[in-house]
């Protein structure tokens, strides 16, 4: 009987050397060979969000309440670091963080806004089909962006898994302001999700450095500012919004007070979210008619 408990144990912890050596074998062909450094990844990768959570996800946005405010809600989108993304340091690129902003902010706005995006391009074409753009009702509704900003906390290391936790910062008469956060992989994991009620997230204790603080957990943080066109036209933000079903049209009995907590949310950020702005200032110190310069490559 002992003999029969000992070969039973020494051919399972044999399958799960197996597997083990078969998920890291895997993982260095993922770190190597990552679609992320593909030709047309970003294109794949950002329009992958418009096919699932735009194109095919009917379901309507779930309601804010007072306790939830779902304009404000972030998703998360995690990613890894391929070989392909690696600087001379030795860590994730700089310049490959806007990417990964990319496809993480493209999929908060096909999955938070995907019944606003619908609504407006039934009154003419989507960014898929810009057509001939003749008359108001023919031009594109699209979102464009028109700053970005990151601010880089900790390094990211080769074939290091982490999350990009995006939601909306703030707002004004023309610009909305998201702000993603990078995250260890698990160091932000919410036990509930508006969109999806019937997914539960796992509740875990994660050890972090700098004195166990949870915002040690946090590896970068990104803000960028983007406008709504339908062709040339402006859309507002809180118009947009309405559409979307994420802000109340009428300002009567709840819908009042669910009013006044956004409204009180979005000034909390606005201040953050304008110093963005502050980019253009910088075209007072640029003399385009300087006929010096130093070198060109």
């Amino acid at each position: 009987m002992a003999g029969f408990i000992y070969k039973a144990l020494v051919q399972a912890g044999t399958i799960l050397l197996r597997r083990d050596l078969a998920f890291t074998l895997l993982r260095i062909i993922q770190f190597i060979l990552s679609i992320k450094v593909f030709p047309l990844a970003w294109h794949i990768r950002n329009y992958y969000s418009y096919v699932f959570q735009y194109m095919t996800d009917k379901r309507p946005i779930p309601e804010s309440t007072l306790s939830h405010l779902t304009l404000f809600q972030p998703t998360i989108w995690t990613s890894t670091t391929p070989l392909g993304e690696i600087d001379i340091m030795g860590h994730k690129s700089n310049s490959t963080y806007f990417t990964d902003c990319d496809a993480a902010r493209s999929y908060h706005m096909c999955s938070l806004f995907r019944e606003g995006l619908r609504s407006w391009s039934k009154r003419g074409l989507s960014i898929i089909n810009p057509g001939q753009r003749e008359g108001n009702e023919n031009e594109p509704f699209y979102p464009a962006v028109g700053a970005v900003g990151c601010s880089f906390r900790k390094a990211i290391l080769p074939g290091q898994r982490y999350d990009i936790a995006t939601q909306i910062l703030s707002w004004d008469e023309k610009w909305v302001y998201f702000i993603s956060y990078f995250v260890q992989e698990g160091a932000f994991n919410p036990i509930y999700f508006s969109d999806r009620p019937k997914n539960t997230g796992i509740s875990m204790d994660l050890q972090y450095s700098q004195g166990h603080k949870k915002d040690s957990a946090v590896l970068a943080i990104s803000i960028a500012c983007v406008v709504f066109k339908k062709g040339r036209k402006t859309v507002p933000p809180t118009h947009f919004f309405q559409e979307c079903g994420c802000l109340p049209r009428d300002v009567d009995g709840e819908k009042s007070k669910l009013l006044s907590a956004i409204e009180e949310r979005r000034l909390q950020g606005i201040e953050l979210a304008k110093k963005i702005n502050c980019f253009d200032q910088g075209l007072s110190l640029f003399d385009i008619d300087n006929r010096t310069a130093y070198a060109k490559f």
